[in-house]
């Protein structure tokens, strides 16, 4: 080797090593759960939710009091506050509300909803509440004649019109898309309408006012569920209608088995994960893909196919931050920097794309060690990543973690194999969204989350003001959290709010994705 190409063979390996120690300094493990004490295992889909008092709230599915899961928050600047699903018998009750996988997803109402996939002592579950931290079972599902049991995965959307739609199910390939009404005393069911397999992926509330989400398994034959196939994408209205579906076709190139859900981008078109791919003769690989879907079910595409150093597998769904770039984890494989312990090995990763499909990156890769009982940064992240307005991205891992004892030093129990809550600075702008509701019309209210809003001087709707001398047309409830009304004559657009700081100095936030008005676009506005 010559003098030349040992500088540059030095100069290469000092440049992968400043980037390797640049991912590593953007994640930050933030607790490692013990399953004698706080509850482990988060799995799909398990939905890191922000409050409106920007903290993050999750659920655990396993661990804790009698195995039966547990609630938690994280408190910026203190530990994690974990609540035993299940009672002791003497000073704490029993919830009933077992086994909640689902997470959280913050509704219009201001509150959490979440589901368990057992309540009390029989084979069905209910919907979580969290309201005021107080946690509350306000409907449990209840089996028809025929029916052994109804299990929901994911946490309910609540729709426009309060009332709360989710996938329950009763076997891998019997499911129902539900909606329990709120307006009745008890709560009630509505309708239910049967799709093709258990989906375990929470519904998006799109900007045309109809919901979208995945079947992973089987197909829609002439709209009705068919057994047989790999899965697919659907969507229903409020009146339970299936609109359109399609069906997953490996052998042409889609991929297979969506196991996550799918968001809506700032393009107005559906983005979402397969968990495997094919070849033309249909025989799969557990590799997976990211595709793209337009609102009326056309246009499909596969955008990325996932090579063993990107991660595979992909078991949830995406989201887009402020840069417009989609983020997303993969459960399996990665690539390793240059210098890792002997026995390391590469269990999932965080990547980010831009939506045309270019500019793929592997931010991170999860390790585990099989000298050290699967320690590291955490491993196999199963559960769809939470993008604070922060612009910090959030997760768990299923298994793994980087602390013997707990994050606090000792407060958690040792460590015992049972995943990791972290946290991955992207350096992306803070942005602020909205609580479910992506279109409106002009008077009606729409909530915002984000920072800073106690210095809030302007909200603007595609460009137009809201006129803040109309009484009750902004509500400022805290730093975090305001209600605005739609003005008249808004137009299409991002939501922009300015903030002015007592030195004079403005900043300037916005939403990642447009807001429709309803009185310019025709289409459904509850």
């Amino acid at each position: 080797m010559t003098a030349r190409d040992l500088r540059l063979a030095t100069t290469f390996l000092l440049l992968i090593t400043c980037l390797c120690a640049k991912a590593s300094a953007q994640f930050t493990g933030i607790w490692t759960f013990n399953a004698n004490v706080d509850g482990d295992a988060p799995m799909e889909p398990d939905l890191l939710a922000q409050g409106n008092d920007a903290i993050i709230y999750g659920t655990l599915p396993s661990g804790a009091r009698s195995s039966a899961g547990s609630f938690f928050q994280d408190v910026p600047g203190a530990f994690p506050n974990f609540i035993p699903s299940a009672g002791d018998g003497v000073t704490i009750p029993d919830s009933g509300l077992h086994n909640p996988a689902s997470g959280y997803m913050l509704a219009i109402d201001g509150n959490l909803y979440g589901a368990a996939q057992q309540f009390g002592t029989s084979t069905s579950g209910a919907i979580i509440k969290l309201s005021a931290g107080v946690i509350s079972s306000p409907f449990q599902f209840s089996p028809p004649p025929g029916v052994t049991s109804l299990i929901p995965h994911a946490p309910p959307v609540m729709g426009l019109d309060h009332n709360l739609y989710g996938v329950v199910c009763e076997s891998s390939s019997t499911a129902w898309v539900y909606q329990v009404i709120t307006s009745t005393t008890p709560w009630s069911s509505g309708w239910s309408t049967k799709i093709p397999s258990c989906s375990q992926a929470a519904l998006f509330l799109a900007n045309d006012g109809n919901m979208y989400g995945t079947y992973p398994l089987n197909s829609f034959v002439n709209g009705m569920p068919t057994q047989g196939g790999f899965g697919g994408i659907f969507a229903i209205n409020y009146t339970g209608m299936i609109l359109w579906s399609y069906n997953m076709n490996p052998g042409a190139g889609d991929g297979a088995y969506p196991q996550g859900g799918v968001i809506q981008a700032s393009d107005n078109n559906l983005y979402g994960t397969n968990s495997a791919v094919a070849n033309s003769s249909n025989a799969v690989s557990p590799t997976g893909n990211i595709f793209t879907i337009a609102l009326n079910g056309g246009s499909f595409r596969a955008l990325h196919l996932f090579q063993t150093s990107d991660g595979i597998s992909p078991q949830s769904g995406l989201v887009q931050g402020s840069d417009g770039m989609l983020y997303g984890l993969c459960s399996d494989q990665g690539a390793l920097g240059p210098f890792i312990p002997l026995g390391t090995t590469a269990h999932g990763t965080i990547f980010k794309m831009a939506l045309d499909g270019s500019n793929f990156t592997r931010l991170f890769t999860f390790t585990r060690n099989s000298n050290n009982a699967g320690q590291g940064p955490g491993s196999d992240p199963e559960s769809t990543p939470l993008l604070h307005t922060s612009g910090d991205l959030w997760g768990m891992t299923h298994d793994g973690g980087s602390s013997r004892n707990g994050a606090s030093g000792g407060q958690s129990g040792g460590y015992d194999d049972g995943g990791e809550l972290f946290k991955y600075h992207t350096g992306m702008a803070p942005f602020i969204n909205t609580i479910t509701r992506r279109y409106g019309r002009p008077g009606q209210s729409v909530s915002l989350i984000g920072q800073g809003f106690l210095n809030t001087t302007s909200v603007k709707f595609g460009g137009t003001e809201v006129d803040w001398t109309t009484k009750g047309s902004v509500l400022i409830s805290s730093d975090t959290y305001m209600t605005v009304r739609v003005p008249n004559f808004a137009h299409p657009g991002s939501i922009v709010v300015t903030e002015t700081n007592s030195t004079g100095a403005q900043n300037t936030l916005s939403t990642t994705y447009s807001f429709r008005i309803c009185n310019t676009f025709p289409g459904n506005c509850p």
